[in-house]
């Protein structure tokens, strides 16, 4: 469905002209969905969700608050489909310095007009956010409080969603399914134009029957099509695209961003990891070179901590068992991280009855920040990295290095927003379950040795500490 029959002074619609637009009016974000839309209409390679744009132009004043003409904005509303997602587009992200991954808020599942106003003023305001600011002193970007808004079509019935990171020689491939399980895979590009030859575009046969699955032609497809669209694009460097896929239909792309550069690879790094120490190794890792030294500060997140309870047989804090299973005792006796401060605070919080989301992050951003306390520099370990509400990647400042031992996606906002600012991170598939995993037997003051060179990453504990941080 196109918006050319409509008359909507002062909104942009897909199919219009990226030529006749800039970065300043549409935002980065927006500028690309546009180039992207309009090469996915050229080629018929994939397809791109409807979608119009509320251009920069809203002011905020002192004692009027948020004011903007929305004038025209029902009108386009009611030509899309619902539901919808609104995200945010501001002239600072996906830049050639900076992308500002996950900095701004974008909102799913709108599903009238309502909704939609309250989500608009929502991502107005995350132009103001003070991790936004500290961001953009840190990477040396002028800061700008502008904020163009893409609203757009929301795809309901895919099987998978995620994103494909276009490298050099390969792409990789991270999604989560319809059943939340996740998947990380690579893709040689010399393999890949001998599975797809040049030319090739998938035929959709309408009177195929109907199934449940993704064929592994279909996941290459994505690939394929990710690739000329960077191509399509004059994209160069390290390239990432939000997909969405169904059986028997074209990939849906909703998003495309070129990466910053960063510093080539420091192919010479000794990657040995000394005998009978607890150690990680991975190829999840963000692309940025070094080695660190420093102490280790060990936490758990928000959205991981329940999995986690599940995991080591505690799942009767939240509620999720009747009793302690076998488990537990091992846990308790053998793990370090059962005597961690944060686990045991983080554990209590989620353990009150009747406690909301937003009830219990005060718990979990007031241990991050007294994290900061410990160490003037560490390598933060934890489960995963927070991207919701306050953040543990924001609140935990003082990281110079970052390991996640669960859940670890390449292409997160988490690890890209550290590639930017060139904080080497590496992230772990490992077996929750086993006790020996490296994230139990880590402990907040540990000496950490870890290293990677872009590719391959390896991490190890020095030196126990001798002494309890928090207790000084």
């Amino acid at each position: 469905m196109k918006f050319n029959n409509l008359i909507m002074t002062g909104l942009i619609w897909a199919g219009s002209d990226p030529k006749t637009l800039t970065r300043d009016v549409v935002g980065g974000k927006g500028f690309n969905l546009l180039r992207l839309y309009q090469f996915a209409q050229q080629t018929g390679l994939f397809e791109v969700p409807n979608f119009f744009i509320v251009p920069v132009g809203t002011e905020r004043k002192p004692d009027e608050g948020l004011t903007f003409d929305f004038k025209y904005a029902e009108q386009a509303y009611n030509k899309l489909t619902n539901p919808v997602i609104a995200r945010s587009s501001s002239p600072l992200e996906d830049g050639v310095k900076a992308s500002f991954a996950g900095m701004f808020r974008s909102i799913p599942d709108l599903n009238n007009y309502k909704s939609l106003t309250v989500a608009l003023y929502d991502i107005i305001e995350s132009a103001w956010l003070i991790e936004v600011a500290n961001y953009a002193e840190k990477m040396e970007v002028d800061i700008t409080e502008d904020m163009a808004i893409i609203v757009q079509e929301q795809v309901t019935n895919a099987l998978e969603k995620g994103v494909i990171q276009l490298e050099e020689n390969k792409a990789v491939t991270e999604a989560i399914d319809s059943n939340g399980r996740s998947s990380h895979n690579e893709t040689e590009y010399a393999f890949l134009d001998e599975f797809l030859p040049k030319g090739f575009k998938l035929e959709i046969k309408p009177g195929d029957k109907p199934r449940g699955w993704l064929s592994e032609g279909e996941s290459h497809h994505a690939v394929y099509c990710a690739r000329k669209a960077k191509e399509g694009l004059g994209l160069d460097g390290v390239v990432q695209v939000e997909f969405l896929l169904a059986p028997q239909q074209l990939p849906k792309f909703v998003q495309i961003r070129q990466l910053p550069k960063v510093k080539p690879y420091a192919y010479q790094l000794d990657m040995q990891i000394p005998d009978d120490v607890p150690y990680i190794e991975s190829e999840i890792c963000n692309g940025i070179a070094g080695e660190t030294v420093l102490p280790a500060y060990v936490t758990t997140s928000k959205s991981g901590l329940r999995t986690l309870l599940v995991h080591v047989g505690h799942a009767d804090i939240i509620g999720a068992g009747d009793r302690i299973d076998e488990r537990a005792d091992d846990f308790l006796q053998n793990s370090k991280l059962a005597q961690n401060p944060d686990y045991q605070t983080f554990c209590s919080a989620l353990g009150y009855e009747m406690m909301t989301d937003e009830s219990v992050m005060h718990y979990f951003n007031d241990q991050w920040k007294r994290g900061n306390d410990l160490f003037d520099e560490y390598v933060l370990v934890c489960d995963r990295l927070d991207e919701t509400f306050a953040g543990m990647a924001n609140l935990t400042k003082n990281k110079k290095a970052i390991i996640t031992c669960n859940d670890a996606m390449q292409t997160s906002h988490a690890m890209t927003v550290a590639r930017d600012l060139g904080i080497p991170a590496m992230g772990v598939e490992g077996d929750m379950r086993d006790i020996n995993h490296f994230f139990y037997q880590v402990e907040t003051g540990d000496t950490v040795h870890m290293k990677s060179d872009g590719k391959k990453a390896v991490a190890y504990i020095q030196k126990k500490r001798t002494s309890n941080p928090y207790k000084k």
